[in-house]
């Protein structure tokens, strides 16, 4: 186990971390090595992330966001923004505006949201998701995932075996739909009361599998929901977001998305978060109250964005972060990433066994709020 404390030596690497906040005005706005937090707030604003993984909001404002080398998340808040994820497996949400999300080399996941947006997936297997807009989709090299929601878009899959799924509701919408080279398979979704687009059908020939979802269904595509309440996934690739208010979501099997609240943006509240992902390699965020997270059995990306949060990574290899105020971690059995790179509340950080990386900011005196129990500093000592 390494403990790093950020802008420090240790064990011959230098780890540095910083909390970037912006002032409203058009800025840029650019990280260190290690894993940073920028927000631009408002103004244009151009955010870079350099090295590691970063969490990078553009927030209100047509901002342009790189996140250099590292996994990192991208959210870009309202305005016509740009997100370029560069290396390494990120996610990029566009938020509110015409936004072009582009991913580079690594497995990334990007996703728009009601207006129009480019998304371009770059090289790897990547999952991406344009939202109800009427989008131009490109998935570029590899085996990607496309969701095709309301909007009439225009998808380019690209080289490699894809995967193509499109909504039919409402049915007079048309796809514009380009497979490229590869095996590539098209899922047809049935609309509500159980209308079916035929026009939809009518994709390019270079479409090998063409299947009306009408008489057939994905095996590993689950469901997508949107709302407050309890609501159980399957035991296929589910994505749910809870939305405002209290929620108790269940992703069950499979490699699910689930977010608490309003895909953690806008003003803390009141509610609580119960987040059970199940088992399969799941992506969670909490919402921004209370929230209670269990990452359950597979390699899960788990967030903490609340006023007050527990974590339990499960059995896996996690990623962790700690992005809220008052914040408890057991990260689990096996070999977990955590970064503890909140900026306000306390954080107390349990390792469990496995060889585990903690990295922990010094923003204005972060590390003194952050407790690595004795378990963690036993194996940094071994």
């Amino acid at each position: 186990m390494a403990l790093i404390l950020a802008g420090a030596l240790v064990f011959a690497t230098t780890a540095f971390a910083k909390n970037i906040v912006g002032s409203g005005a058009a800025e840029r706005l650019t990280g260190t090595e290690g894993p940073d937090v920028i927000n631009g707030l408002g103004g244009r604003d151009t955010i870079r992330g350099l090295g590691s993984d970063d969490i990078l909001t553009g927030d209100t404002g047509p901002d342009e966001v790189y996140g250099g080398f590292g996994n990192d998340n991208m959210n870009g808040g309202s305005g016509d923004d740009r997100l370029i994820g560069e290396d390494g497996n990120d996610q990029g949400l566009g938020g509110f505006g015409h936004d072009t999300l582009l991913g580079g080399p690594g497995d990334d996941n990007l996703e728009g949201n009601e207006a129009p947006d480019v998304l371009n997936g770059g090289d790897g297997n990547d999952t991406l998701d344009g939202g109800s807009g009427g989008d131009d989709i490109n998935g570029g090299n590899g085996n990607d995932t496309i969701f095709s929601d309301t909007g009439p878009d225009r998808i380019d899959a690209g080289p490699g075996d894809d995967i193509i799924h499109l909504n039919s509701d409402p049915p007079s919408a048309v796809k514009s739909i380009d497979c490229g080279d590869g095996n590539d398979t098209v899922y047809n979704t049935p609309a509500p009361k159980g209308r079916t687009n035929r026009k939809l059908l009518a994709v390019q020939p270079n479409c090998e599998n063409v299947i009306d979802l009408a008489a057939e269904r994905d095996p590993t595509r689950g469901i997508t929901w949107s709302g407050n309440g309890t609501k159980n996934g399957t035991d296929r690739n589910d994505r749910l977001n809870g939305q405002g208010g209290s929620n108790t979501l269940h992703g069950h099997a499979g490699n699910d998305i689930l977010w608490g609240d309003a895909r953690h943006t806008g003003k803390a509240g009141k509610q609580s978060d119960l987040i059970d992902a199940g088992s399969g390699d799941d992506t969670v965020y909490g919402g921004r109250g209370k929230n209670r997270i269990l990452g359950g059995d597979g390699n899960d990306f788990l967030q903490g964005n609340g006023t007050i949060s527990t974590i339990f990574g499960g059995n896996g290899a996690d990623n962790i972060r700690i992005a809220g105020k008052n914040t408890i971690v057991d990260a689990g059995p096996d070999d977990d990433t955590i970064y503890a790179i909140t900026a306000s509340g306390k954080a107390r950080v349990s390792c469990g066994a496995g060889n585990d990386t903690v990295i922990v900011s010094r923003f204005k005196g972060n590390a003194k709020r952050v407790t690595v129990a004795k378990d963690c500093e036993k194996k940094k000592k071994g």
